[in-house]
């Protein structure tokens, strides 16, 4: 219902329809998109079924200057970049709205840059993830990405904190990306009180990361285990904090939120899935860049059809 400038939902939460990026239909379900990153599903059923993908996690670089000991995709300075001189088919099968989480390692490539010019031009909402030594040398650029629209939301992925990392954090747009079993107790205590936005990820053992966990196994426990059983007392201490799946299950974290069906937003595959487009492969999720995936042509496949491959495995089991 719409009163004025406000629309009132179901559930009964008022919003200003100025925060409103973007509203469509997908399959059985509407969607509205908030410009804070809050997303609203709504129907008269108890189930929902997407016909395509509300959002697709993307990885566009395996070059990364940064070297991180647990990187599960193995990016190296010499890694390869997707390329973009074919893309306009596998871009125009996208629906528009749809958010793709880019991982951008370098923000000023080219090849990104001119990709981001595409997805705007196509309606897709672009959110970027970059490693904060990147974030803090051209946060001018990311902040011009901002306000121009190229990008909407931006994961900065920690590696130590510093004052001047908290202090740049200063926008709703920025979320600070962090992974358990790396993340401390006194990373935590640090980054408290600041009004920080912050994604958990989960561990994920595949690539550099299982290396690391090899090496590391005892101190990766040990955090894991702090946090499933103290982030609870961390959620008044943070703008937001939200899981990724994996988390979600390291952490234990349905055992202690309340009213869990209003926040989980749905398994992996149910309303997103992974794509390389480095390799041209498509999978469930990350966690299984290392299986064999489904290959797919980006100049003649469309990324619905390649979602329904992905949504329906379950129902052919």
């Amino acid at each position: 219902m719409k009163i004025g400038n406000f629309e009132i939902f179901d559930n009964m939460k008022i919003i200003n329809l100025k925060d409103k990026l973007a509203e469509y239909d997908n399959g059985n379900y509407h969607v509205t998109l908030l410009r804070d990153g809050t997303k609203i599903r709504e129907n008269d059923l108890d189930f929902f079924k997407a016909d395509f993908p509300e959002s697709i996690d993307i990885t566009f670089s395996k070059k990364c200057s940064q070297g991180c000991k647990y990187c599960y995709m193995n990016c190296t300075p010499d890694g390869k970049v997707a390329d973009i001189s074919n893309i306009d088919h596998f871009l125009d099968s996208i629906h528009p709205y749809t958010e793709l989480a880019l991982n951008g390692n370098d923000v000023t490539d080219e090849n990104l840059m001119e990709f981001l010019v595409k997805c705007k031009d196509r309606k897709l909402i672009c959110n970027l993830t970059v490693n904060q030594n990147h974030f803090l040398q051209n946060l001018k650029l990311i902040n011009s990405l901002i306000d121009c629209e190229f990008v909407h939301g931006v994961g900065v992925s920690l590696t130590k904190v510093t004052d001047d990392l908290i202090n740049a954090l200063n926008r709703h747009n920025y979320v600070l990306h962090t992974i358990a079993g790396i993340l401390s107790e006194q990373d935590l205590v640090k980054l408290s009180d600041h009004n920080i936005k912050l994604l958990i990820l989960g561990y994920k053992n595949i690539g550099r990361g299982k290396t690391y966990n090899s090496v590391y196994n005892t101190e990766i426990n040990n955090k894991i285990n702090y946090l499933k059983n103290n982030i609870n007392h961390y959620l008044d201490k943070f703008r937001v904090i939200s899981f990724d799946n994996l988390a979600l299950e390291q952490l234990n974290v349905k055992s202690w939120l309340k009213n869990w069906e209003e926040f989980y937003m749905g398994d992996e595959g149910q309303f997103t899935f992974y794509i390389d487009l480095v390799q041209n492969k498509f999978y469930r999720s990350s966690l299984e860049s290392e299986s064999n995936g489904f290959e797919f042509n980006p100049m003649t496949d469309s990324v619905t059809e390649m979602f329904h491959k992905i949504r329906d495995l379950d129902e052919r089991v």
